[in-house]
């Protein structure tokens, strides 16, 4: 597993996001942007803090450069006491969040956690 750039921090925050790809780890947190997996690359990952004692929300750009499809399976952080996988959507003029257990990244694809979307 490799450090990736750019995490924001607030004191007392959740430290590191750490998401798992298939088979291969990428984790988020202070140092070099690299991936495990070498088909897939992460940048602008960053997290968004409001209080130390609320939830927080990791946004990415996950790019397949690869032509099979890959999926991200799950969350991690040390940090955090949990970390789930969410998308943002307005349904009847409401915003609901809904809880993902996996994201598909197609080959040659990117998917983007941000805001009002995937977080």
């Amino acid at each position: 597993m490799q450090p990736l750039n750019r995490v924001n921090r607030a004191p007392g925050s959740c430290t590191g996001l750490a998401l798992v790809l298939s088979a291969s780890a990428l984790i988020l947190a202070p140092g070099v942007a690299r991936a495990a997996a070498p088909d897939v690359t992460v940048s602008d990952a960053r997290m968004q803090v409001i209080m130390a004692s609320r939830p927080a929300a990791g946004y990415f750009v996950l790019k397949n450069n690869g032509d099979t499809d890959v999926s991200l399976t799950g969350a991690a952080a040390p940090d955090c006491g949990s970390l789930m996988m969410h998308k943002s959507s307005e349904q009847g003029g409401m915003a609901r969040m809904e809880m993902v257990q996996s994201v598909r990244v197609p080959g040659n694809g990117t998917i983007r956690f941000a805001p009002g979307g995937y977080h």
